[in-house]
């Protein structure tokens, strides 16, 4: 799946309740805007280190976000992620969240 791709369908994302006719509830947005920090991420060609206990990481780096997919040395996958707050728009102005 493209960037373009991955985007198109995020913005699809159910916009009104009960969208499954049991009761789910609308995807929000955001919800969707993190979904794009990651789409954007796993867009990219990731870095591929070693661990010092004897594993292998892959990092993506993005914008707003990073995330790490850890392979432990027993195989094991961990994956941990930072993302930067969102803005989000008040009566005072724009905030972080």
């Amino acid at each position: 799946m493209t960037i373009d791709e991955m985007l198109t369908a995020i913005y699809r994302m159910p916009e009104k309740p009960n969208w499954d006719s049991y009761g789910a509830l609308p995807t929000t947005e955001v919800a969707k805007a993190t979904a794009r920090n990651v789409a954007e991420l796993l867009a990219q060609s990731p870095t591929v280190s070693p661990v010092s206990n004897g594993g292998i990481e892959f990092g993506f780096d993005g914008p707003r976000a990073t995330l790490w997919v850890k392979i432990t040395p027993n195989g094991t996958i961990a994956l941990e992620h930072h993302v930067d707050p969102l803005p989000v728009q008040s009566e005072e102005g724009t905030k972080t969240k």
